[in-house]
């Protein structure tokens, strides 16, 4: 899964164009989710995410039938990221406590 934060525009040349980002990769083994208590709990992980404090009903059960998910048990898990210079470094990192939307856009100096 990649994270791009910053496209650096190229000033002269083309090849100076560059992107800023965090990179994870995640090796496991991926399996269909059946049980009803997983599927809820999983679904409740993610309407937490995007819906924080609630304010949904419950799950209808012709939907969690329906509903497919897939559980991935990890076995490995790498990162890496290139934030640039120090100055871009400064900005990327920034962005990134600021949470603002991504990715931006930086001008080479």
């Amino acid at each position: 899964m990649d994270l791009p934060i910053a496209y650096i525009k190229a000033k002269n040349n083309p090849c100076e164009a560059d992107y800023l980002y965090r990179s994870v990769i995640i090796k496991g083994r991926a399996m269909i989710v059946e049980d009803r208590d997983e599927k809820v709990f999983a679904l409740n992980c993610l309407m937490e995410k995007h819906q924080p404090g609630g304010g949904y009903d419950e799950y209808m059960e012709e939907k969690l039938n329906k509903v497919g998910i897939v559980r991935i048990d990890i076995e490995e898990m790498m990162g890496k990221e290139d934030l640039g210079d120090e100055r871009m470094k400064g900005i990327a990192l920034k962005t990134l406590q600021d949470k603002v939307p991504l990715p931006i856009t930086i001008e080479r100096v």
